[in-house]
């Protein structure tokens, strides 16, 4: 944890020492009172926090100053096949590292359908986003919405265009990227946002290709080999930070 994260005036009441959060202060940074914590709130500011010290209640803090404003998002949305519930917390994490804006998981024809109803999806989603933002020292999320099904992810989620070339599905049936990516760049910088699709552990299915296909998405590949969910989301979300947005 790079920036300790609260709700909104959160950290004005004790934190409770089983919190994980508080955890980590008393145990990694050994805060004394009197010290300084960073430290913001989820969607403001961050700066510094005065420890106070340790009751039964708590941790308290006072002081605050978030006069620092936090690292924005990239212009980059993902459209994901929803993976089994640890890969998906583990995808939240670190989709927020790398500062990915719009996180659109549907269920697929290939995939479990409880997977949307797992725990996960009914809490902790929230404490993986938070603690992806921590590790990058921002205080903002990105959106994350979910669908249960592609069909009605595409319709509720992307505007009609005849060929919207900044969206990509990286798929092992796709084509080579460097065919793709010049069209990709330049629509990109026109519209000022990009998206990629990626499937989930078993790919997407033939229907859901054709659904792809038919709303403009273009395929490519990632090379011959098949890539975990998350690497493959990792990758992808570099090339485009890179090669399209020149941001890293």
């Amino acid at each position: 944890m790079n920036l300790i994260l609260f709700e909104p005036g959160e950290w004005e009441k004790p934190l409770p020492l089983q919190d994980r959060r508080a955890e980590h202060i008393r145990q990694i940074l050994k805060l004394k009172p009197g010290d300084l914590l960073l430290a913001g709130e989820i969607g403001g500011n961050w700066g510094t926090l005065t420890f106070n010290g340790q009751s039964e209640q708590g941790l308290s803090f006072a002081s605050p100053d978030f006069s620092r404003s936090p690292a924005q998002p990239y212009p980059l949305g993902l459209l994901i096949g929803t993976p089994r519930p640890p890969t998906a917390q583990r995808l939240l994490r670190d989709l927020t590292s790398l500062g990915v804006a719009r996180l659109v998981f549907a269920a697929t024809d290939l995939g479990e359908k409880s997977y949307l109803q797992s725990h996960l999806w009914q809490s902790d989603w929230k404490k993986a986003l938070a603690d992806g933002a921590m590790q990058a020292k921002t205080t903002l999320l990105p959106q994350v919405e979910r669908f249960d099904s592609l069909g009605k992810a595409l319709q509720e989620v992307f505007e009609p265009h005849e060929k919207p070339t900044n969206r990509l599905v990286f798929d092992p049936s796709g084509e080579s990227l460097s065919k793709t990516f010049e069209n990709f760049i330049e629509t990109t910088v026109q519209t000022s946002f990009a998206w990629a699709a990626l499937g989930p552990e078993r790919g997407w299915s033939e229907r859901e290709k054709g659904l792809l296909k038919s709303s403009g998405w273009s395929f490519v590949n990632l090379g011959e080999r098949v890539l975990r969910t998350e690497t493959a989301c990792t990758v992808a979300v570099s090339l485009i930070l890179n090669r399209v947005l020149g941001i890293l």
